[in-house]
């Protein structure tokens, strides 16, 4: 699937173009990729980002080349949500350097707390990342983290979900097998 996202990012608007695959694609140059696992999903995931500068436009040449090489995007379709601040603070959970995403906003007059950990495994480290899943679940629960059941989604698909129900955002894409089809 893909997704688009306006943020700031060490107090700097960008837009970013996120790409999202089932297994290790072949993505061109100037693309970051990384593995993401959210619950029991794992995903190969790709982004292109660009800063935004008044007076130009929101995708830079590199997002809309990247986006199009996967997808049909109707670029004069896409709303603005954004963007949103999004602090992140370095932290250590079971002996491993993290990082927690914490974006808040409001919609509909209700406050709206999304949160991220995340936390690198390196390439040599197969089968490591349920173990450290389980035990970064344990350590959250039991400091009275909420965690999202029974399916655990990115930031921006539950901050999609929440503008959803209040009528800002397209209903169709939001089942939960339905989020992020997978290439």
């Amino acid at each position: 699937g893909l997704a688009f996202r306006t943020k700031l990012h060490k107090h700097i608007p960008i837009s970013l173009v996120k790409a999202r695959f089932a297994n290790e694609t072949n993505v061109p140059k100037g693309a970051r990729c990384k593995w993401d696992r959210y619950g029991n999903r794992t995903w190969f995931t790709c982004g292109v980002s660009s800063p935004l500068t008044e007076g130009k436009a929101l995708w830079s040449a590199e997002q809309v080349a990247f986006a199009s090489r996967y997808f049909s995007v109707q670029w004069d379709r896409l709303v603005s949500y954004g963007p949103f601040l999004d602090p992140k603070w370095k932290i250590s959970i079971v002996g491993r350097k993290a990082v927690f995403d914490s974006v808040e906003t409001v919609i509909a007059g209700r406050a709206v707390h999304l949160m991220e950990v995340e936390v690198g495994i390196k390439e040599g480290e197969a089968g490591e990342e349920k173990r450290l899943y389980k035990a970064i679940t344990k350590v959250l629960v039991e400091a009275g983290v909420e965690i999202c059941t029974p399916t655990q989604l990115p930031k921006t698909l539950r901050l999609f979900e929440a503008l959803q129900r209040e009528g800002r955002g397209r209903k169709e894409g939001f089942e939960e097998d339905k989020q992020w089809p997978l290439m």
